[in-house]
């Protein structure tokens, strides 16, 4: 953010610098009026480098600004833009600041830090905002990130909602914070903690990256943890002392029968009363593990993925082409090693447009897929593989190239298996695929043009991608046809 910071400063330095001269001459003819009752609107951009750094498409240190508009990284970081986000600018209830981070007099820029924020801008717009009987608005907390926000509104499980969750489950049987942290472990959780470390953090099972105990939420800090186990050991304690006993040992005599005979006659029938007038035991709730609470989390956001799919594409062949494409993308994401579920909605979803607005075929895609809150990685993608046809969103990611090409060729595989006797691709060699594809008039509809470029994209041979859409199809054919047979069925 600091150098996206510099880089903008060195924008607006040189602006000014340019326009030095001019207001100069302008000062000699006429004094200079301010009209405060013009209003303007400015739009800036933020880009999340992070992103754009984990998927190789920016380099933060490699990069050096020259003040002049780059083509280059508009393209690169297109996808990773957030309109709408001032720079420089403090929004405080009823008072707006905004200021040059440069100073006109000395080009010094204005190094912004939580100091400068939170006591010098900050506590003196809350200053002026009270002497003129303003409102103030005061933080609370640490804020949310922005798909936790949304989620929490729509009422959908988090990973943060899950992990209260299984913090309440452990506190209600914990003393102290080790005690906490052992009950957390027990259930597969990654404690990072002590002198050395500054925040405290967990990782649940199955997750790469550790989440900090203040970003929970109120109450879940290791104070308020702290300060509510107090106050609950202070009043009772939920548990009960280990008392180890006395082992003891008996010797077995020669003959006798050591196991307990079973009762009868009345007192049979006394102990079944007993059984039957005790009162039933109290149902306890075994917490679900976070990993099965995972998979469920999937499931529901797969569900109303898939519902978008059926609201848009009725036609069996469209729904069977998508579930394809799914299959074969997540095939290739485990080639990759990238991730599977995302590839594969990415497959699924590509054609979500094509069978209501097929004149508007890869165009109406962003506006279906905001009904589900897609992330732009994911329209982009989708969008792509419409690339040279029905739109100019370019495939750069390996996926989006592997995306553009086994769409077409998926549909050219699928139609030469049905030409075979066995109706399956688990016998087809690439071969006899190959002489389909030489046949212009079989399956015209599949564009070897664009089976060509996808491989030129890829850096592959046509061989090697027909090799590896086979073997995919085949990974998936029999879930494919399964889930064809449910929904039809």
């Amino acid at each position: 953010m600091k150098k996206i910071h510099r880089a903008l400063a060195l924008i607006m330095a040189i602006a000014v610098i340019c326009c030095l001269p001019i207001q100069a001459s302008a000062a000699n003819e006429a004094a200079a009026v301010i009209d405060y009752s013009k209003t303007a609107s400015l739009s800036l951009y933020k880009y999340d480098l992070t992103g754009a750094e984990a998927d190789g498409a920016w380099d933060t240190d490699a990069y050096v600004s020259t003040g002049i508009y780059d083509q280059s990284v508009n393209d690169a970081m297109g996808s990773y833009a957030v309109q709408g986000v001032e720079f420089m600018s403090l929004r405080v209830a009823d008072s707006h600041i905004v200021f040059n981070s440069v100073s006109c007099t000395d080009g010094r820029m204005f190094r912004s830090d939580f100091k400068a924020y939170y006591g010098d801008i900050r506590g003196v717009s809350n200053a002026v905002s009270r002497e003129n009987g303003l409102s103030v608005i005061e933080p609370k907390g640490r804020g949310k990130q922005y798909a936790q926000w949304t989620a929490e509104k729509q009422g959908k499980p988090t990973i943060r909602g899950l992990i209260r969750q299984d913090m309440d489950a452990a506190l209600s049987a914990a003393i102290s914070m080790q005690t906490l942290f052992a009950a957390l472990e027990k259930q597969g959780y990654t404690v990072k903690r002590g002198a050395y470390v500054k925040h405290t953090a967990v990782r649940p099972p199955g997750s790469e990256r550790f989440i900090r105990l203040d970003s929970l939420g109120e109450g879940y800090t290791e104070a308020d943890l702290k300060a509510w186990l107090r106050g609950k050991t202070a009043k009772t304690l939920p548990f009960q002392v280990y008392i180890p006993q006395q082992k003891r040992y008996s010797v077995k005599r020669y003959g006798c029968n050591s196991r307990k005979a079973k009762p009868k006659g009345l007192r049979r029938l006394y102990l079944h009363y007993l059984y039957l007038l005790a009162p039933p035991r109290p149902y306890q709730r075994r917490p679900v593990p976070f990993n099965v609470r995972s998979e469920v989390r999937k499931l529901s956001q797969y569900k109303r993925q898939f519902a978008l799919l059926q609201k848009y594409n009725q036609e069996p062949f469209h729904i069977l082409h998508a579930l394809t494409v799914e299959g074969v993308m997540r095939w290739f994401a485990q080639q990759e090693g990238e991730d599977a579920d995302f590839w594969g909605l990415c497959g699924l979803l590509h054609d979500v447009d094509f069978e209501r607005y097929p004149e508007q075929h890869c165009i109406k895609a962003p506006e279906l897929l905001a009904e589900i809150n897609a992330s732009p990685e994911m329209v982009h993608a989708i969008c792509s593989h419409g690339y040279g046809l029905c739109c100019d969103v370019e495939p750069t990611h390996k996926m989006e190239k592997i995306l553009f090409a086994a769409d077409e060729l998926t549909g050219l595989i699928g139609a030469a298996a049905r030409m075979r006797p066995s109706k399956s691709v688990m016998d087809m060699e690439v071969s006899s695929l190959k002489k389909k594809y030489k046949d212009k008039k079989f399956a015209a509809g599949c564009s070897r043009d664009v089976i060509q470029t996808g491989a030129d994209r890829l850096g592959w041979t046509l061989e090697e991608l027909m090799e590896k859409a086979i073997l995919a199809m085949r990974s998936c054919e029999a879930g494919v046809a399964a889930e064809q047979a449910r929904l039809c069925g």
